[in-house]
């Protein structure tokens, strides 16, 4: 479902960075190749290699990919707004959604967050 998804998305962009977290293909589906990165991943964040996605686990997982968007994702050198997607979505006359210029904390797909807020703490294991 989307939770996989999200967190496919976020191995598969760590493994571009990290050569020993293997590459996942987005798909939705927590099968052996997602089973290989979340392991690949627990082994290099020194968690415990189990292969389910606790908070633990997502919470690293998470904190990594943010790191790596905040400074790379987001360079508009690196990533220009132009072309490709951005494109065609102009051309359709739709607008893609963008990253609220705030100086608070965002998270994917949560609302703004404030210096002493928290997200809810999910309890929900990912297998």
């Amino acid at each position: 479902g989307d939770k996989v998804r999200h967190l496919q998305y976020m191995l598969s962009v760590l493994s571009a960075y990290i050569r020993q977290i293997p590459p996942v293909e987005v798909d939705g589906i927590f099968g052996p190749a997602t089973r290989d990165a979340v392991l690949a991943a627990q082994r290099f964040f020194g968690l415990p290699q189990t292969g389910s996605v606790d908070a633990a686990t997502w919470d690293e997982i998470y904190d990594q990919f943010s790191g790596i968007e905040n400074t790379s994702l987001r360079n508009g050198e690196s990533f220009p707004r132009t072309g490709g997607a951005v494109a065609a979505f102009a051309q359709q006359g739709l607008q893609r959604a963008r990253y609220s210029k705030t100086t608070t904390l965002t998270q994917f797909p949560g609302k703004d967050l404030m210096r002493g807020q928290q997200d809810p703490v999910s309890t929900e294991v990912i297998r």
